[in-house]
């Protein structure tokens, strides 16, 4: 539950404050990517049996 507020304050601080739009578009993927990344790791080796 942290990890998700924390991030929610960080998207809106980039949406916020951030002048150049691709360079927060950037950023928001790299987020989203990074912290997807566990949970669907997680789910495919559930969904696997490993």
């Amino acid at each position: 539950p942290l990890k998700f507020f924390v991030v929610l304050a960080a998207l809106y601080v980039i949406d916020r404050y951030e002048q150049d739009e691709l360079f927060r578009n950037f950023i928001k993927f790299a987020i989203v990517t990074v912290t997807l990344g566990p949970g669907i790791r997680n789910t495919l080796r559930l969904a696997m049996g490993v």
